[in-house]
């Protein structure tokens, strides 16, 4: 199954450097085709509450397309760490 990956360190995003974490981070898998969510691994403080909009996305057929440019992310706010992950894999359209 082709597959893509996207990962960002929760030190990656403001809030996560600013509470000095250096070994959490978000992992994403997408299937390359139909771009849909395959998978997450999570592994940090508030895992749970960032893996939410995920399992939303998944039971509702969200593309990581839609949630990574259709999504409004907060900042500073741990919930970047996500939005980080899927743009590595859901980049911006070119202008």
């Amino acid at each position: 199954m082709p597959y893509l990956v996207g990962k960002r360190d929760y030190s990656a995003t403001a809030y996560g450097w600013a509470i000095g974490d250096t070994e959490s981070f978000v992992k994403l898998m997408a299937h390359a085709e139909t771009r849909q969510i395959l998978g997450a691994h999570l592994v940090g403080p508030h895992a749970a509450i960032l893996l939410q909009p995920l399992v939303n996305a998944m039971r509702f057929g969200e593309t990581i397309d839609q949630l990574a440019h259709d999504t409004f992310y907060i900042h500073p706010a741990l919930t970047e760490v996500v939005e980080q992950a899927l743009l590595e894999i859901a980049p911006p359209a070119a202008q």
